[in-house]
């Protein structure tokens, strides 16, 4: 199951986040808060629940978890200060908010192209360009289309 948010994929199996085809790299417990408050996005999740879900009760600092919860923030490129997806909810916990689609399928993350057209309902056609350099590194860059594909046959 991933998980479609924005343009941002979060991938349980492989433990991925990507916005788009870029992957964002994220610590362990930033990903597994993240994946947490996703699942749990129908309710405010409590500073004691995360500590039990993420730290496996352990005492940790307020500043660790609010450490945690600023970086899953930078991670999706929210902010506290006008937050689109976490939000804080004073005295009770916190919460994600944005609008998440579960994508159920294979264990392997989809494709960029899939993923796009899922989030944008196109049809994006993929073009992949190959060259070698002359200390001979193999180099490879994809270039994605969408639209009408032209001809180059005259017209009439």
């Amino acid at each position: 199951m991933r998980f479609i948010f924005g343009d941002h994929v979060l991938d349980p199996a492989r433990r991925e986040l990507r916005r788009g085809a870029e992957l964002i790299e994220v610590e362990p417990q930033v990903f597994d808060l993240l994946l947490h408050l996703i699942r749990n996005r129908d309710r405010v999740v409590s500073k004691d629940d995360l500590l039990d879900t993420i730290w496996q009760g352990r005492i940790v600092a307020d500043s660790t978890i609010s450490s945690r919860i600023a970086s899953a923030r930078r991670a999706v490129g929210d902010s506290a200060d006008r937050p689109l997806l976490i939000r804080t909810i004073a005295r009770r916990g916190i919460r994600f908010v944005g609008e998440v689609r579960e994508v159920a399928g294979p264990e392997a993350a989809a494709p960029a192209t899939e993923v796009a057209r899922a989030m944008i309902g196109a049809s994006p056609h993929q073009n992949v360009t190959f060259c070698r350099t002359g200390d001979g590194v193999n180099l490879q860059w994809p270039r994605a289309e969408t639209g009408r594909r032209w001809s180059r046959r005259p017209i009439g």
